[in-house]
């Protein structure tokens, strides 16, 4: 489990546990927040019911709930979600996590910009009106007494309360005043949030927090939260990426990759490939290939670095009596024999193959029957596993042609080989 997640009611539970399941997440909602949840679910959403108990019930439920849990022996991160109109005990149910956790920031977003709820100069709006001027300032169970969610808050807690206002949010100040208040004293800090786009800030904000905290808000937060919080990587291998490509694309693609230092690199002299010293060339790529691949990194194979080397094709079809089709033939055979290898002596957690001639290449060497296509990573670029190969046929296989995607693409299909 990586994020437990304590509402305060029932269909709260459920709006904010969807936002994670339509990303992939597994999510289940439970009614037991005074026992111990047996489940091996990724996000698991506690309903408490604690909005409308007293303060010291609502505590209790709240430390019963993250001991039950065994919250930071398990290495989860805390969510705790609240009601965007801010109705329920905020303040003591935030005191509560401080009280039992090392948790030094609670980080505050109540609005959910897309249904009216917005948060500006820390002031909850309902539609544009403020919060006591609606409706939810004469709930008949939990009537609201202030707009101010800092108010609110520290109507129920003595912990210092902060906010940070949508200037510093949208300057990209966020980061550096939540440090200098951590840093002093475990606080709550309240962001404002006006827009989509600021809670698309508010996302990348919290990617950069290094200190623990706990998330404190409504669905909206939910919808912005990054997925190393509440996703387990799945397949945690490293993946094999095959290349034979001169597609300026495919070339630009890889460049990427490694400028972003997420992957290791083999560039193959194609001249010895070709050449009677193949066999070991062969035994010192596969050597090398594997020990990038021990240290858990990702391998690329390539035989073409500059898209400019298609201008040396014919010379080189005159100097070894090949056909252009010949050429590209045994190439494309001895990248396939390479990666074989290379397959047969390491367990990798995906396979990605670009250039048609490579891709086909590579799943006859090792003998596939087909291919069942399962999910597209991006606009035309497949992810399947082979059918029936001398490897193991679980292991996900991206393809690619050469001239096809983005320059991030491989970028993408590597961190989609995690994910699944």
């Amino acid at each position: 489990m990586k994020l437990l997640v304590i509402a305060d009611d029932f269909t709260g539970s459920n709006d904010t546990g969807v936002q994670f399941a339509k990303k992939g997440a597994k999510v289940d909602v439970s009614f037991l927040w005074d026992d111990k949840n047996e489940t091996d679910t990724e996000v698991l959403v506690i309903d408490s019911e604690t909005r409308a108990v007293s303060i010291d019930e609502s505590k209790r439920r709240i430390k019963t709930c993250i001991i039950q849990q065994e919250t930071e022996s398990q290495g989860m991160t805390i969510y705790k979600k609240i009601d965007s109109t801010l109705r329920g005990n905020l303040g003591a149910e935030i005191e509560a996590i401080f009280d039992v956790t090392n948790i030094r920031l609670a980080l505050v977003v109540a609005a959910i910009p897309n249904n009216g709820r917005v948060t500006k100069e820390g002031i909850c709006y309902v539609n544009g009106i403020p919060l006591l001027e609606t409706e939810y300032a004469t709930d008949p169970k939990t009537p609201i007494h202030s707009s101010s969610i800092k108010n609110i808050i520290a109507s129920q807690t003595e912990l210092p309360v902060h906010e940070i206002h949508l200037a510093d949010i949208r300057s990209g100040n966020a980061n550096q005043l939540i440090d200098i208040i951590v840093n002093k004293e475990r606080s709550i800090i309240i962001l404002d949030t006006e827009t989509e786009e600021d809670l698309r800030i508010i996302g990348q904000t919290i990617d950069n927090i290094s200190c623990p905290v706990a998330f404190v808000g409504a669905a909206g937060l939910a919808s912005v939260l990054p997925e190393r919080f509440y996703k387990e990587r799945h397949n945690k291998s490293p993946a094999l990426v095959i290349s034979g490509s001169m597609s300026d694309a495919t070339i630009k693609q890889i460049n990427h990759v490694v400028k972003n230092s997420l992957a290791d690199v083999i560039d193959i002299d194609v001249d010895r490939l070709l050449s009677n010293d193949y066999i070991q060339l062969l035994t010192e790529v596969v050597t090398e290939a594997s020990d990038i691949l021990k240290k858990g990194h990702h391998c690329i194979i390539r035989s073409c670095t500059d898209s400019s080397a298609r201008n040396t094709i014919d010379e080189r079809c005159e100097k070894l009596g090949f056909s252009r089709q010949e050429l590209g033939e045994t190439i494309s055979l001895k990248l396939s024999e390479i990666a074989r290898e290379i397959l047969q002596k390491n367990s990798v957690g995906g396979l990605f193959l670009t250039g048609g001639d490579i891709a086909i290449a590579v799943a006859k060497t090792i003998k596939a029957k087909g291919y069942r296509v399962q999910h597209e990573v991006a606009p035309c670029i497949p992810c399947g596993v082979l059918i029936d190969s001398e490897i193991n046929n679980a292991i996900p296989v991206i393809t690619k042609a050469g001239g096809f995607g983005a320059e991030d693409a491989i970028k993408v299909s590597l961190e989609f080989f995690g994910k699944i």
